[in-house]
């Protein structure tokens, strides 16, 4: 038994092939309180038996002081639950947070690369690199936090070079990277 839910509304930015930007055109990024949150999360395991959700956010981790807020509320008042979220790739996110996410229950996270180009990156205003994202799944692994990733194919600059390069990529980080969950095209 498995339940969706949704913290947040939106997404901080901006990337160049996001459907979100128009789904909440005139809408700014909008998130609830990390108690809100966990309320809605005690109602629903306490009314269904449910204690297994999967965020549905575009990026638990838009706020990290909420993020972080979240998880000591999970472990001290939802110790058994089980999830996953979307995460984004973040150079300033701390380890002792993905440790924490584990520890209140975080099963899995569905990380956005998109490329292994560092050009197509850019083109796609991802905000990182291919460095920041090692870095990001070293931590995860560090945390012992399973993590999927997802592939864009065929954007407007992508080149046969860009396409190789993501193929490098993945060769040389194939110890770091658990599972590709998708490949999808770049859809103008």
């Amino acid at each position: 038994n498995c339940l969706p839910i949704l913290m947040s509304r939106g997404c901080i930015n901006n990337c160049s092939f996001c459907s979100e930007k128009k789904l909440y055109k005139n809408f700014k990024f909008r998130q609830h309180s990390s108690e809100y949150t966990i309320e809605m999360l005690k109602y629903l395991n306490k009314k269904f038996n449910i204690n297994w959700f999967i965020f549905q956010d575009s990026l638990i981790n838009a706020n990290l002081e909420k993020l972080e807020k979240l998880c000591i509320l999970m472990i001290d008042k939802l110790p058994n639950m089980k999830w996953e979220a979307q995460i984004y790739i973040r150079n300033d996110m701390p380890i002792e947070l993905f440790k924490l996410l584990k520890k209140a229950g975080c099963y899995n996270l569905f990380v956005g690369l998109e490329s292994g180009s560092d050009y197509i990156l850019q083109k796609m205003n991802k905000r990182f690199d291919t460095n920041t994202a090692i870095n990001f799944f070293k931590k995860c692994r560090l945390a012992d936090l399973h993590f999927e990733i997802s592939l864009i194919i065929g954007h407007p600059f992508e080149t046969k070079k860009t396409i190789d390069d993501t193929k490098k990529f993945l060769i040389k980080n194939s110890d770091l990277i658990p599972k590709i969950a998708q490949i999808n095209p770049y859809i103008y």
